[in-house]
């Protein structure tokens, strides 16, 4: 039960809820016997086996209310319960928040084609349409296109096809509704892009659309080439049979990617290559200490020209939950080379001949470093500890013991999660 005061008014309204998602069926079994539910309730607070004066354990308190136990009073919700009586009534449906299989699929209409035909041409392809949106007041909105998270500056980039219909865009109702949806997710961290429908057709107007879009989504080098071409401007016929779309088994990343062959491919400043965990383990020694060899290997680069790069950086994909919630597994991150000075309490990618990670499998780990000298009783002096330690409770350390330097390579340091 969740309990809702209103502002300048003695009555509250409960909201009691099902938190299963899609429900359990309890709350429809409840209402079909609510008399029989009121009558227990009455049954309860009336004859309290303890006959306590207000409340007890045997009646009303239990661990979820503990922060009220001196405020609960079983005959006062007797007499609430006898005022009320035990009828029910229906008072309004509340529309579903979660959408269905055909909400987040293909758009429906020839201007929302257009509009992904023109985005997919420009490269612009990790988004999706019909995303659900919560706002405040228990309000959704639905972009006709929203790329989320595209960078540190916006939450998501919203895009709204406008004019399509009356109902939907055309009244002045609707119209102030949008107005307020829409500074709501300006105010939140969202860019937000307006397109009136009747815009699609013309090259100019677009390319100052398209522009913005690609600038929230993929930084200012990306808009700057969008902006001085057309080769991405789709008309209305092509665009319900102009497949665009990535090709079959192609990697989609949630950022820009681009590829060594592209006029605007500046490697370090602009864009990092895209790698495996185990290609950059396997791919250092200590001549090759700056991870260069990545570069001579990968074929998509990510692009990341909001952030400050340098020689050595790269992208790669963390499988697995023990670096949860700081580094969610399948989640793709931006590491760099081990800075130099101590590498106490750093998040690094670190390689062990003799290690096998349970979940990576493999001979390399990312987890939080520490290392600590012990003594050894069967040698003079001490040895060297390394413990590599997880985020996530539920997992344990890795202890290296009694390992020297050259055995225990620190590969890479997390920067940030993408």
């Amino acid at each position: 039960v969740q309990v809702f005061g209103k502002p300048g008014s003695e009555t509250y309204d409960a909201l009691l809820y099902d938190p299963m998602p899609g429900g359990s069926g309890l709350l429809e079994q409840m209402i079909g016997h609510w008399p029989a539910v009121i009558q227990r309730t009455l049954s309860l607070v009336e004859d309290c086996p303890s006959a306590c004066d207000t409340s007890c354990v045997d009646c009303l308190q239990h661990f979820r209310n503990s922060f009220y136990h001196a405020d609960l009073n079983r005959h006062t919700a007797q007499e609430y319960l006898r005022e009320w009586g035990n009828a029910v009534r229906f008072s309004h449906l509340i529309p579903a928040v979660l959408p269905d299989d055909t909400q987040t699929q293909k758009p429906g209409n020839p201007p929302e084609q257009q509009l992904v035909a023109m985005l997919k041409a420009a490269g612009l392809v990790n988004f999706e349409t019909e995303r659900p949106i919560m706002l405040s007041g228990g309000i959704t909105t639905r972009p006709d296109v929203y790329f989320h998270a595209p960078n540190d500056q916006f939450e998501g980039v919203c895009v709204y096809l406008d004019g399509m219909s009356e109902h939907l865009h055309g009244n002045a109702q609707t119209a102030a509704k949008d107005r307020q949806i829409r500074d709501e997710l300006l105010n939140t961290d969202y860019e937000v892009v307006a397109i009136q429908y009747q815009e699609l057709y013309d090259k100019t107007v677009m390319r100052t659309h398209m522009r913005r879009i690609a600038k929230a989504v993929a930084g200012r080098a990306a808009a700057r080439d969008i902006e001085s071409s057309d080769t991405w401007f789709v008309g209305e016929a092509a665009a319900t049979v102009l497949d665009v779309a990535p090709p079959a088994g192609a990697k989609v990343y949630p950022f820009p990617v681009i590829q060594p062959t592209a006029a605007n491919f500046e490697p370090y400043e602009n864009c990092v290559p895209i790698s495996s965990l185990k290609a950059a383990a396997g791919l250092w020694s200590e001549e090759q200490t700056d991870l260069g060899g990545l570069a001579e290997h990968a074929q998509d680069w990510a692009m990341l020209d909001e952030f400050k790069l340098s020689p050595g950086m790269f992208v790669a994909q963390v499988v697995g939950q023990s670096m949860e919630p700081l580094v969610p597994s399948g989640s793709y991150c931006l590491f760099r080379p081990v800075p130099g000075g101590t590498k106490e309490g750093r998040k690094l990618l670190v390689w062990h001949e003799g290690l096998t990670d349970g979940e990576t499998g493999g001979q390399y780990t990312l987890k939080v470093y520490h290392s600590e000298r012990v003594a050894d009783s069967d040698a003079d002096g001490d040895k060297k500890r390394i413990v590599l330690r997880p985020l996530n409770a539920a997992f344990q350390p890795i202890d290296l013991r009694g390992v020297d330097d050259t055995a225990v390579r620190a590969v890479a340091e997390v920067v940030r999660v993408l």
